[in-house]
């Protein structure tokens, strides 16, 4: 097998949860047989490794990181040290949030001509902000969540009685994840300062209206093209409550409000499903990507609340009830991801080379 690099982390509020899903590949990959390196990126974008990143106690203080530098020469791949360097053929992406997940380290690879194993720029751009993406599950006939956007730039100007929207309303960061930063609103009194809150991770914001009889789904599928395998469905909410950072991330048994084919209306189980399947299949995605719903007691209608670009721990709970093993799982992300690579590869990047040498640019209009 390829020698694969795991790099995660990233200047993120999101970083922690980073460093969970990259140890956990980690671990299944070494299991394997399969040797990855770990490379964490803290929050100034500095780029670590050495053995003792398989430790998340160690994360703290960085105890035993060794800085690192990231270099391509005579087409290899290296991650180097003071007096040594060691090499790997892909780096994996696996880190959450903006400035990591929505393609900016992608783009650095990209820059760089290092092979990297991820979705398309265009992709995971639109899919990591809620707002824009809202607007193309709507051109393409999806159901979403009445709502509006507002920039940072409006916030001087912004009057909570100005928002048209049925109270209680949801408060959100458009570009992250994890319910950090998202508050429910009850007053509108209280929405400025909600508000405000959100536009200390991100500077766009979405209100939107809070539908208080439902129940929320997950569903995660992992694919490219005609290959395409849909994991168990899953119910994580059925309260009028916002789903908290800490459940969100409580994979456990004892997790009562996470239940994995749950008993539900067929319909319902069928539209979400193949919404998820309509819109994987509409932008062309590859590797794992998870897809929640809200469902409207109230209206009997679906919604899709947002698309997750990297699930935490790659969703690997939604696929081993299908008899998917997570190990199995992280091989066919990475070798889905191969496969589009190297078809981005085989682009052609030059048209007409060398017409400049006989170009006359005394000739150029003005």
């Amino acid at each position: 097998m390829d020698k694969i690099a795991l790099f995660y982390g990233g200047n993120s509020p999101e970083n922690e949860i980073s460093i969970l899903t990259a140890l956990k590949v980690y671990e299944e990959m070494k299991k394997n047989g399969n040797e990855p390196l770990l490379v964490y990126i803290d929050f100034d974008n500095r780029f670590y490794s050495g053995k003792s990143l398989d430790d998340v106690k160690n994360y703290q203080n960085k105890k035993g990181f060794k800085k690192i530098k990231i270099n391509r020469k005579n087409d290899r791949n290296y991650i180097s040290f003071i007096n040594k360097k060691k090499s790997f053929d892909y780096a994996y992406i696996l880190g959450h949030g903006i400035n990591i997940e929505d393609g900016t380290l992608s783009s650095f690879f990209e820059m760089m001509n290092i092979p990297y194993l991820y979705d398309d720029l265009y992709n995971v751009s639109l899919l990591q902000d809620k707002s824009l993406s809202k607007k193309v599950f709507e051109k393409m006939g999806i159901n979403t969540i009445n709502g509006v956007t507002i920039f940072r730039h409006e916030f001087n100007q912004f009057k909570s009685k100005n928002i048209r929207l049925n109270y209680p309303l949801i408060v959100k960061p458009s570009r992250l994840g994890s319910s950090i930063g998202v508050e429910m609103v009850s007053r509108e009194k209280d929405l400025k300062k909600a508000v405000f809150e959100a536009f200390k991770y991100d500077e766009t914001v979405i209100i939107e209206e809070c539908i208080s009889s439902k129940v929320e789904y997950n569903i995660a599928l992992v694919g490219y093209q005609n290959k395409l395998f849909v994991s168990s469905l899953e119910k994580v909410n059925d309260e009028n409550r916002i789903l908290d950072f800490f459940s969100k991330y409580d994979y456990s048994k004892n997790n009562t409000k996470r239940i994995i084919n749950p008993q539900m209306d067929i319909e319902i189980e069928k539209e979400i499903e193949s919404t998820a399947k309509y819109l994987f299949e509409k932008l062309n995605l590859c590797g794992i990507y998870r897809f929640d719903f809200i469902h409207d007691l109230g209206e009997n209608k679906v919604y899709l609340n947002e698309v997750n670009v990297l699930p935490g721990s790659l969703a690997y709970y939604l696929f081993e009830s299908k008899d998917l093993k997570f190990i199995d799982l992280i091989l066919i992300d990475i070798n889905l991801k191969k496969k589009k690579y190297l078809e981005r590869n085989k682009r052609q990047r030059e048209y007409e080379p060398n017409f400049i040498k006989d170009f006359d640019i005394s000739k150029v209009i003005k």
